[in-house]
């Protein structure tokens, strides 16, 4: 189910978007991207004037003044109990959430859905929709919407993550994402994120060495599904490389994977994040760590493991495009594959224990049709049966016609791409395979909840590695 249709349910999507008159909204996020917060602000100031009932999440923070510094204290602030215990009041789980976007699949996280733009909606033509707790969260956190503040208890405001607009006070709004994960046990998992670059660009640096933390992607959702949903036995040391939000680390000591997590990233705002989702899902600081590393300059992340997952940054950023467009999250320099490669250089070189499992979640490339080979263990690569084409990719990557051209250019050596999953068991006799993953009604390898794919991926898992045993 796509954006615009969970949107339309949600009976708030305009049949076009708000057009300024004497400004576009377009203008205002190219300075943003380019020159900034502070030099966009006045601009969607002047677009919140002449659109106040722009009901956007992104226009209201690209407009405020504080936010840059509201978004400095995320995470810093002792308040994980008090959010818990509001969530838990509101049914805050994802089946209630999928209720609410008229989603009725098995899944254990919301659909995956995309914040609105600014100048997307109307904030008048949601009201009416905001009949539970949950709608009201669901609109607060998951699709980047104002909501009325005598729609939300007053606690949710001495938290620090739900703010009242700067300019009009009779509305609050969300300065992060939270999103809701089920356990097969019942319980609910809570995550805090930065919000999708269609609320704050890409380039919002918050402090000099630091930028936001990746969303709960397709691709983050794609690895808690496939691999860590479907994992039995207990180890003692696990790690989670490039680590963002914590998700995996966390997932595996909650479902008792491990009797201790190690979770790596090069952003400091990423481990304040995680160490406050920790917090938020009552894992014990015994049980978990977070460790700053650059994967690609520091010294190898010390220790030895007997299961590694990693989510690492893989666009393949042509040098042409301006490095602030993408942060570190999502680069992974020109090829694409520079800290896959550091982290498969680092589990071949005894970071990865003898019989251990590694499990990453990537973007691969082909070229004259074969995704090349790892080298290392019993390697099993699963892509979807219908790939990109590297154009259609460009298409999708670039900002504009010059920057389609730059993408198409940059890939040109290569045939098409696909989101896919890489499995390496570390065994003395290396062997390279590669599964297409069939598409089904549920969509393809990376699509949230798809049953087909994860029985799929587990089965061949089962067939190649011996994983997955039932």
């Amino acid at each position: 189910m796509r954006f615009g249709t969970l949107l339309v349910l949600f009976g708030c999507l305009l049949t076009s978007p708000i057009v300024s008159s004497s400004l576009s909204y377009a203008a205002a996020r190219h300075v943003r991207c380019f020159q900034g917060h502070d030099a966009a602000a006045p601009l969607y100031q002047a677009l919140l004037e002449e659109n106040p009932h722009d009901g956007t999440t992104a226009t209201r923070i690209a407009a405020s003044p504080w936010a840059m510094q509201r978004l400095q204290h995320i995470g810093s602030y002792d308040t994980a109990d008090r959010i818990r215990t509001l969530l838990q009041q509101a049914n805050y789980t994802s089946a209630s959430v999928n209720a609410v976007l008229g989603a009725h699949r098995t899944c254990p996280c919301p659909v995956y859905v995309k914040p609105a733009r600014a100048g997307q909606t109307n904030w008048t033509t949601t009201q009416e929709k905001l009949t539970t707790p949950v709608s009201v969260l669901v609109a607060l956190f998951l699709l980047g919407l104002a909501v009325p503040r005598a729609s939300l208890p007053e606690q949710w405001l001495q938290t620090g993550m739900v703010v009242p607009c700067d300019f009009d006070s009779s509305l609050v709004m969300a300065y992060v994402s939270l999103y809701p994960f089920d356990l097969p046990t019942g319980e609910t998992l809570y995550f805090v994120t930065d919000w999708h670059p269609h609320v704050l660009s890409m380039t919002t640096r918050f402090l000099a060495e630091e930028e936001p933390v990746m969303y709960l992607g397709p691709d983050s959702l794609a690895l808690a599904h496939h691999f860590i949903l479907g994992v039995e036995e207990t180890v003692e040391q696990w790690l989670d490389l490039c680590t963002g939000s914590g998700i995996q680390a966390i997932l595996a000591v909650k479902r008792q994977l491990c009797l201790h997590a190690v979770g790596v990233d090069v952003n400091p705002r990423a481990l304040r994040l995680a160490a406050f989702n920790a917090r938020l899902n009552q894992v014990e600081d015994d049980q978990i760590t977070f460790l700053q590393k650059d994967l690609l300059q520091d010294d190898p992340v010390p220790g030895n493991y007997q299961v590694i997952t990693a989510n690492p940054p893989f666009l393949p950023v042509p040098p042409q495009i301006p490095v602030h467009r993408h942060g570190w999250f999502s680069s992974g320099g020109p090829s694409g594959a520079a800290v896959v490669q550091a982290i498969l250089q680092q589990a071949q070189n005894g970071l990865l224990e003898p019989g251990g499992k590694l499990a990453m979640v990537s973007e691969f490339f082909a070229k004259d049709g074969v995704y090349p080979p790892t080298g290392f263990g019993r390697a099993l690569l699963f892509t979807n049966a219908s790939p990109l084409s590297v154009t259609e990719y460009a298409r999708r990557r670039a900002d504009s016609a010059t920057e389609y051209r730059i993408w198409r250019d940059h890939l040109a050596d290569y045939d098409h791409m696909s989101p896919g999953l890489l499995y390496l068991h570390n065994t003395p006799q290396p062997s390279w395979n590669h599964v297409s993953v069939p598409a089904s009604s549920y969509g393809s390898l990376w699509t949230p909840g798809n049953v087909d794919a994860i029985q799929f991926t587990r089965e061949c898992s089962q067939e190649y590695l011996g994983w997955f045993q039932s």
